[in-house]
């Protein structure tokens, strides 16, 4: 705390008094040394170079701070405007430098912090589309974001409809017509109707993953004509009643393709592979293209099997050992109800009186095989349908 002049000429006045008598001091310095101590300290004062008393009774004088640069300069960030009280704050601290709080502070606010990167904001909708500057000075306008586009409308949710509808018909079936059996040497027997049941169970959902809607004319090792009525009309339940079950199933799902799976059997050790279809029918072109698809079909899938069966080919109905129209395929006859209204095949895929080809069919693999030869068949035919 800094005395005012006049309390400091007192003061030595007070000490000048208190001086031993023995000091060689005349009175006239007695008299001119506080003159000259208050005029000095008058000067002083109007020159500036002793600061002005404070106005308090406790004599303490108000300090003005000259404030650096960076402290005056006007800000509207809270952190900064934090920052720089901090700053003046910490002036004069003992063991501070001045000199760098303020380089400090010219380094911490002579740059704006980074922001973190954000993602790029995205227009709204509804903008208005900026205006932009071509290499040449003319404006053009983006195009607006909300521009109607010519986009389909979404199928997802809309019904498909199927590829086409296929009935699959197990040959034979039930007591009044369990199809050709065989015995083999360790007791096993081995009976059509089975056989092809296992193939239609086994093609049925292929078909229904390639998008067809499938029909059976029976899924279980009994007749088709269940409940067994007179379908013929000629007072008897007989096999034509059976036979005529199937076809009148396929006419009522108005199927688009009727395709009858069976084994052949003969008393002899031939063997192979053969399609029937029949050429007196309106649709006979495509029974014909269809029997051509599953005959090439089975031999490919069955010789990949590593047993080449043969090609007996592909067959008029009438050339069976029948020599007359198969049932299921033909046209309608007497002592007949309606006949098959849609293109129709009968495949035999292997001999099960064959040895060889007996045993193969004992295999599950072999029965998977079949039905896959069917399912492409039946794909192949449809492609080629679409494409004519």
């Amino acid at each position: 705390m800094r005395r005012s002049p006049l309390l400091c000429a007192q003061k030595i006045l007070s000490f000048i008094s208190r001086l031993p008598h023995s000091l060689p001091i005349n009175g006239f310095v007695l008299v001119s040394l506080p003159i000259v101590l208050f005029s000095l300290s008058t000067a002083a004062l109007l020159s500036g170079i002793v600061p002005l008393a404070s106005a308090s009774d406790a004599g303490v004088r108000q300090e003005s701070i000259n404030l650096p640069a960076w402290a005056t300069r006007e800000t509207s960030s809270p952190k900064l405007n934090a920052e720089v009280i901090r700053k003046l704050s910490s002036r004069g601290e003992p063991g501070r430098d001045d000199s760098q709080a303020d380089s400090a502070a010219v380094g911490s606010t002579e740059a704006e912090p980074t922001p973190p990167p954000t993602a790029a904001a995205q227009p709204s909708p509804t903008a208005t589309p900026e205006a932009t500057q071509t290499p040449s000075g003319e404006q053009t306008k983006a195009a607006p974001k909300d521009a109607p586009k010519d986009v389909p409308a979404s199928t997802d949710n809309a019904p498909k409809k199927p590829r086409g509808i296929v009935a699959i018909d197990p040959g034979h079936g039930g007591t009044v017509d369990p199809g050709a059996e065989r015995k083999f040497p360790d007791g096993y027997l081995m009976r059509e109707q089975n056989l092809t049941l296992k193939v239609a169970l086994k093609l049925a959902p292929k078909l229904e993953a390639e998008g067809f809607r499938v029909v059976l004319t029976r899924n279980t090792s009994g007749a088709a004509n269940q409940p067994a009525r007179d379908r013929t009309g000629d007072g008897v339940i007989n096999l034509s009643d059976d036979l005529q079950a199937r076809v009148d199933i396929a006419n009522e799902a108005k199927a688009d393709l009727f395709v009858s799976i069976h084994f052949n059997a003969a008393a002899n050790a031939q063997g192979g592979t053969e399609v029937f279809y029949c050429q007196d029918r309106p649709f006979a072109d495509k029974s014909k293209k269809m029997a051509q698809f599953l005959q090439q079909s089975l031999l490919d899938e069955i010789g990949s099997l590593g047993y080449r069966p043969s090609n007996r080919g592909v067959k008029v109905d009438t050339q069976s050992v029948y020599h007359t129209h198969l049932y299921v395929l033909g046209p309608a006859t007497s002592g007949k109800g309606k006949p098959i209204a849609m293109p129709s095949v009968l495949g035999e895929a292997l001999f099960i009186t064959n040895p060889a080809e007996g045993q193969l069919l004992r295999d599950d693999k072999t029965i998977d095989t079949i039905a896959e030869a069917y399912n492409k068949a039946v794909v192949e035919y449809f492609l080629w349908l679409g494409n004519r």
